[in-house]
């Protein structure tokens, strides 16, 4: 379903979009997150990791089994979109607040505010499986 929704959000004219990636994406559709980093031809779309999907992969990567092989395969993608600086791919720094909610942590990321260069007129679209966090999101603006 969010393929659709992103796809609708970039039909904007000539503005920035901020894609803030949940865990699940890079676990169950690699491709797509790939796809989105790649269409940012002329900087209109970035997609923003946050630094708790970091720690979930980083949790999620030891094992034998195919969620564990999905985690290392993120993991080595975005440290390769890392060493080469791709423009259309922005991680999050860690944060000293913290709060015991997980998806807590991911929304607080859609506020940019740890980003100096974030205009705070470009929309932000929170990109999850997890419909119980775009709940959250959406009641919280």
């Amino acid at each position: 379903w969010y393929q659709r929704r992103v796809r609708e959000t970039m039909n904007r004219d000539n503005e920035t979009i901020y894609f803030v990636l949940d865990t699940n994406v890079f676990i169950h559709n690699m491709e797509f997150a790939v796809q989105l980093i790649s269409e940012n031809q002329t900087g209109d779309t970035i997609v923003v990791v946050p630094w708790q999907v970091l720690q979930e992969l980083d949790g999620l990567k030891n094992g034998e089994g195919g969620v564990s092989v999905d985690a290392r395969s993120a993991i080595n993608t975005l440290l390769e979109y890392r060493r080469v600086r791709e423009a259309g791919i922005m991680f999050e720094g860690r944060r000293d607040e913290y709060t015991e909610c997980a998806d807590d942590r991911i929304l607080s990321t859609l506020d940019m505010d740890w980003n100096t260069q974030y205009d705070p007129s470009s929309p932000v679209v929170l990109v999850s499986e997890d419909k119980n966090l775009r709940l959250k999101a959406d009641v919280s603006g």
